[in-house]
């Protein structure tokens, strides 16, 4: 290669080594800005995983090239270990026989329809259904469930299962949230906005000597659909030609400017439901948004992330075409010591289901602050 060339290799590597770290540093943001005031900040806060591959490939091809520029992005990178530590998790898994643990899963079950619109499959949700009645988890959390008769979830060994749901008419199909029980549920009650679906439900329940809150949330989804997947995930070819892409570009913001509203005002109603709890919290669900988003740190800032916690590796959950995507989370509250995450590596919903052990407290304490941001 020569010199010119080298030249123009080098400048053109580091002009575009610049425009990645910036645009990382823009994704730190998204997790202290409003998404409402700042929705341009919130999307790169979705792609955040993929930002931080790019600047570490900069990081290696400068490497290569024993060429200090190198510095530039690993400079960005470590000033957003944070960020690292929220998408990335580390645990080796660790037994407690000790002490009667919880289990409890959350699997959003996109309607047992396996793809993206597809009709409900009676054998998807047989597997489904098979897989969580063979986990034998104390509390199941479900999103996109459809159906109004869990009774399935009784058998010899749980004759007395307790259920708590909502449903709502999508296309010729009743979908919604479940909680299924192992012990009594004794209260109640939704979360939602006038005008808007009933998007969270939660229940107190009564484990022994205990009580527990336990929500269960599935936040505004960004409703793209499979012609936005396509111009998101396809390279320039036959998909981009045949549209103005540029209108569609502009569509899929104005649906992730919607999203982002929508989720603020959700997190909030979701913030006063744990303030107002005398009991513990455990808060599971689909929150359409990643760890860099301002919806986790908000809600990270209150309970524990059961992946960060306990987890191991990037825990992508959402399995549609989109890569890298942690949109699934369980939390627990801080006086409930978690034990153990897993993510579930069954693709029979366009999400992998997650699950977690916790161990109650012998005696509660009323810890919370009183400012929640």
């Amino acid at each position: 290669m020569s010199r010119n060339n080298n030249h123009l290799l080098r400048d053109t590597a580091m002009a575009i080594n610049w425009f990645a770290g910036a645009l990382l540093l823009v994704s730190y943001l998204a997790g202290k800005t409003s998404p409402s005031h700042y929705a341009v900040v919130a999307v790169f806060g979705l792609i955040y995983p993929v930002l931080l591959f790019v600047n570490l490939f900069f990081v290696a091809f400068w490497l290569l090239r024993k060429d200090s520029r190198l510095l530039l992005s690993l400079l960005i990178i470590f000033m957003g270990i944070p960020h690292i530590r929220n998408n990335f998790s580390f645990h080796t898994r660790q037994e407690n026989a000790a002490k009667k643990e919880l289990k409890i899963l959350s699997y959003n079950v996109q309607g047992f329809a396996k793809q993206n619109n597809a009709a409900f499959n009676p054998e998807v949700k047989a597997d489904i259904l098979a897989f969580l009645v063979k986990e034998k988890a104390d509390e199941i959390c479900l999103q996109e469930y459809s159906g109004k008769n869990p009774d399935f979830f009784r058998n010899k060994e749980n004759k007395n299962v307790f259920f708590h749901s909502y449903y709502t008419q999508k296309g010729s199909k009743n979908t919604g949230l479940l909680i299924v029980s192992k012990y009594m549920i004794f209260n109640r009650n939704f979360l939602k906005f006038k005008g808007y679906r009933t998007f969270g439900i939660f229940t107190d329940i009564a484990i022994k000597k205990d009580t527990l809150r336990l929500i269960n949330v599935h936040l505004a989804s960004i409703s793209l659909k499979q012609d936005d997947l396509d111009l998101l995930t396809k390279p320039p070819s036959s998909v981009w030609k045949k549209q103005n892409v540029r209108d569609h570009f502009s569509d899929i913001y104005h649906k992730l400017q919607k999203a982002f509203r929508l989720r603020e005002r959700q997190v909030n109603l979701v913030l006063k439901t744990v303030k107002s709890s005398p009991y513990p919290v455990v808060l599971c669900g689909d929150f359409n948004d990643t760890p860099s988003s301002n919806a986790y740190h908000r809600v990270a800032a209150v309970l524990e992330d059961a992946f960060v916690k306990k987890g191991h590796g990037i825990s992508a959950t959402y399995a549609g075409p989109l890569p890298f995507l942690r949109i699934d989370y369980l939390f627990a509250d801080s006086v409930l010591e978690i034990t153990s995450y897993k993510k579930y590596h069954l693709r029979y919903s366009d999400h992998f289901p997650v699950g977690m052990k916790i161990i109650l407290p012998e005696r509660y304490r009323n810890h919370r602050a009183e400012n929640i941001p």
